[in-house]
């Protein structure tokens, strides 16, 4: 009677064990991005682009849950090809760097398509602001190395940055790739 008992014990823990080796995922590393943006203003596209992503991923992409995205970018960085004018996107009526110098976006959640693509709800930090947003992007993976992309759009006004305009459009496009190895 005590042998089983004691196989009982070795069976549950080994499947416990089993059972949280499945359930980790995959961490990568962040080796290069590039985060671009467009805006209309005037008439004319003006785009732009932050440097500098620091993210913390643990993903699997043959799993469909427990995969979590941290990031930020420092808004110091931002960059439009015209130094005047990203320094006034720093100040306090845009982005007001020295008050809320980080934009953080954290997963709350994230699902697998049909299409193949992944669709995740995102909490969106800008200035004081944080929204739950939905974004779709897409993770390929090969010889040890990942790819995350994704296009999406915001309405800058949501985020307090400048105010309502009839030369600046409110929607900003915005262009995510991340490369990444396994960490």
């Amino acid at each position: 009677m005590a042998l089983l008992s004691k196989n009982k014990i070795i069976f549950f823990f080994t499947l416990a064990l089993f059972q949280h080796i499945l359930a980790q995922n995959k961490e990568w590393l962040v080796v290069s991005s590039n985060i671009n943006f467009k805006i209309k203003n005037a008439g004319i596209y003006v785009s732009g682009v932050f440097s500098g992503l620091q993210a913390h991923i643990q993903f699997d992409s043959s799993k469909s849950f427990d995969n979590k995205i941290e990031a930020s970018i420092s808004v110091n960085t931002l960059s439009t090809g015209n130094s005047m004018r990203d320094k006034h996107l720093k100040k306090e009526d845009y982005f007001f760097t020295e008050k809320h110098p980080t934009i953080s976006l954290v997963s709350t959640a994230l699902s697998k398509q049909a299409s193949g693509t992944y669709k995740g709800f995102f909490m969106l930090s800008i200035k004081d602001t944080h929204r739950l947003i939905p974004i779709l992007f897409s993770f390929y993976e090969r010889d040890k190395k990942a790819v995350f992309s994704s296009h999406f759009t915001l309405n800058r006004l949501d985020y307090g940055i400048g105010s309502s305009s009839l030369i600046l459009s409110n929607e900003v496009s915005v262009w995510v790739e991340l490369n990444c190895i396994p960490k």
